[in-house]
């Protein structure tokens, strides 16, 4: 019967897997090939690792945007201090990077607003929230269209990155209307109704315009994300929002620079700050950074140096280390899948996270792929100790299914407890292990799936190919023992034959049933012939090599490394957190106000407290004290809480890195050997008032019909 307990249940579900893979090894490796390459396709639209681009980030002193001071009102600036322009050709010239000496091909400013509907009632409707907080970037794009500095009397047409036309060999229609011509280039929200209030405001669905213009893969730079400056999961705008409710609204305004000038963009701020002047005062509104995005115009090989001498070295491994396992028949063959294996899972983690927008940061990137390939080395280590330390004399699908059913509680037991810590971490809400987390989790299941469907198949059908080999040696062995020494003479002895008359059956050779295992009968199928153990007969001993595989295979020194390392990192961000601290002082506070109260209880009350001054000693009376709860007092009278920029939602650092080069590819402009500077974004905040979201309601509007889960 099979096993009662999950160790052995799961040992059954790897011993039937194990028998279809030995079974139909063809179909199982189709599938995997399949599910691989349709999983790398994202990856065809991310160039090389010798051609990303190099993104520098420049953190300066003071506030560029600050106007606080008097001379700032009046536009002088610029005249008593050193350009932020300045500094920052001044910071870029000391960067060990030789491009960085160059001027940059354009400079790209961000005017980041945040909007929405405050305070919400219940006369609004569900669209409400998102019609009129898209509505205000018209008067946005307007005010920013015809600001002139007062000093200079100059606008953007004079300063703005020219463009010529789209590039129509390969563009479709929907490009082209949204995407401007001949002019500044200018990107906002407005350019998906061609910046035309009344195209917006006739516009009975603005929720699908949007998505018309997104890309299912998220990998590419949609038109939707050019135009909103951002990711569109940072917009809060929803593909299908189910029901009426306040929502916060972000979109951004790019503004291309060609010859930027400092009054021009002061005074610029300084205006719009003056319309929007909600939370202007938050320190961290002003964003102090530059950063620089460098498109190299060759590939550069030296980049997959360092990935390609870990390819080999694998390989020169795991041969060396399976060059010792007589039950191996191609020693190359399987060292070459097992590189195939590991590369694979890469690359198939690389596109399932590409495909759904998730990127890694200049850190994550360098870290990463060397974590990954340690941890399929080590399972693959695994999965060959654990099929070729069966009895050689089994069947070659007894032996598969043997050594999967051996590992398998072991190999799920440490999956889940790697994912479980991963999902723990995940919740620790800092970007950089969120993004880790994510990563890490999906390459653990792509390389699980490629290991068990991929390589497992692959081991058993070169145990096979072993096995049959040595069939053909043991026939040609007997063929040439009996021709040498005349053997075949017996089947005409007479005397043989008489001896074996009396036998009442012949003994045939059975074979294998694919069913045949030994958690689901009462009879092992494991039952062989004891080896000879003769005194005269010398045990081989184990190499060095192969006991350093079986070692590293049963401890998983890495992987079990690599848990405790993130359970203590995990814990030392909690403890710096302060969440230790936060309970602390809250049982502290709970205890003295627990003896505060029994104070009172025994203690008689007065209407007024009499203190005395020490020097004279005049009375000094004050009120009674009242016994308030402040949580019943306090009343948050502001509505507009939710509208600030929180220090951690830095939106346009989550942009990729091509979106620059993506944005003028439609214009045949070429950014290689280029560089593109990004000026510090400007941080805007605004409310709209319930009556003005009822006001610009389309009549044409209609709410989606309400979800009836009964019917579910």
């Amino acid at each position: 019967m099979a096993g009662s307990t999950l160790p052995e249940r799961v040992a059954q579900i790897y011993y039937t897997y194990g028998l279809f893979c030995s079974s139909y090894p063809i179909t199982a490796i189709t599938l995997a090939l399949s599910v691989l390459l349709l999983c790398c396709y994202p990856l065809l639209n991310v160039p090389l690792p010798g051609n990303i681009p190099t993104v520098v980030t420049l953190p300066l002193q003071g506030d560029v945007y600050d106007f606080t001071n008097p001379d700032c009102t009046q536009n002088k600036c610029g005249q008593d201090r050193l350009s932020y322009l300045d500094i920052l050709y001044n910071e870029t010239q000391k960067l060990p990077y030789i491009w960085a000496k160059d001027k940059p091909l354009l400079y790209v400013q961000q005017i980041i607003m945040k909007i929405g509907v405050s305070p919400w009632n219940n006369n609004l409707k569900m669209w409400d929230a998102f019609r009129a907080p898209l509505q205000e970037v018209f008067r946005l794009l307007e005010t920013i269209r015809n600001h002139e500095d007062p000093e200079t009397k100059s606008t953007l047409l004079q300063h703005c990155y020219q463009i010529g036309g789209i590039k129509r060999r390969d563009s479709k229609a929907s490009t082209e209307r949204v995407l401007p011509e001949y002019s500044c280039l200018l990107l906002s929200p407005a350019n998906l109704w061609q910046q035309n209030l009344q195209s917006f405001s006739l516009d009975a669905n603005i929720i699908n315009t949007v998505y018309n213009y997104q890309n299912l893969q998220k990998a590419k730079a949609s038109i939707a994300e050019m135009a909103f400056g951002m990711q569109l999961r940072e917009t809060g705008i929803k593909r299908y929002p189910l029901r009426a409710r306040p929502r916060v609204l972000q979109y951004a305004v790019t503004i291309f620079y060609q010859q930027p000038d400092q009054r021009f963009i002061q005074s610029l701020m300084r205006k719009l700050k003056e319309m929007y002047p909600l939370y202007q005062e938050a320190p961290y509104t002003h964003i102090n950074e530059f950063t620089l995005v460098y498109y190299p115009g060759q590939f550069n090989y030296r980049e997959l140096v360092p990935l390609t001498i870990t390819f080999v070295g694998l390989f020169l491994y795991v041969y060396f280390s399976v060059r010792k396992i007589e039950f191996i028949r191609s020693k190359l063959g399987l060292a070459a899948c097992s590189v195939l294996t590991i590369g694979g899972s890469l690359a198939m983690s690389m596109g399932i996270c590409l495909y759904f927008g998730f990127s890694l940061s200049l850190q994550g990137k360098e870290i990463f792929p060397y974590l990954v390939i340690i941890v399929g080395l080590e399972n693959v280590l695994v999965l060959t100790k654990s099929v070729t330390s069966t009895d050689s004399r089994l069947d070659v699908k007894i032996r598969l299914a043997q050594g999967l059913s051996k590992e398998g509680w072991s190999i799920t037991k440490n999956l889940l407890t790697e994912i479980t810590i991963l999902t723990v971490s995940f919740f620790t809400f800092v970007p950089f292990i969120q993004e880790f987390s994510i990563f890490m989790i999906v390459s653990l299941i792509s390389d699980y799936f490629i290991q068990m469907a991929f390589f497992a198949t692959i081991l058993g059908v070169d145990v096979r190919r072993m096995e049959y080999f040595q069939d053909q040696n043991n026939k040609l062995h007997l063929k040439e023992y009996f021709n040498a020494n005349n053997a075949l003479n017996w089947r005409f002895s007479k005397n043989y034959v008489e001896e074996n008359s009396f036998s009442p059956q012949r003994m045939t050779k059975s074979k294998s049933h694919p069913r045949l295992n030994g958690l689901a009968h009462n009879t092992p199928t494991d039952v062989v012939a004891k080896r000879n153990s003769s005194p005269g007969h010398q045990d081989h001993r184990v190499p060095k090599r192969i006991r350093l595989v079986n070692m590293w295979a049963r401890t998983r020194f890495f992987q079990r490394a690599f848990m405790v390392w993130m359970l203590v990192w995990i814990s030392m961000i909690v403890y710096n957190s302060g969440v230790v601290d936060y309970f602390i002082s809250n049982i502290e506070k709970t205890d003295a106000e627990v003896n505060r109260k029994n104070y009172e209880k025994h203690e008689p009350k007065h209407s007024t407290f009499v203190f005395y001054n020490n020097s004279d000693r005049n009375q000094l009376v004050f009120p009674p004290l009242i016994d308030i709860d402040a949580e019943k007092t306090v009343v948050d009278a502001n509505d507009t809480i939710m509208l600030k920029h929180s220090p951690h939602s830095r939106p346009w650092s989550r942009l990729s890195s091509h979106h620059w080069s993506a944005i003028l590819s439609h214009y045949n402009e070429s950014v290689a050997g280029r560089h593109v500077a990004v000026l510090p974004p400007l941080l805007l905040s605004q409310r709209v008032a319930p009556e003005l979201a009822a006001g610009v309601r389309n009549p044409d509007e209609r709410d989606p019909p309400p979800l009836r889960w009964q019917a579910l």
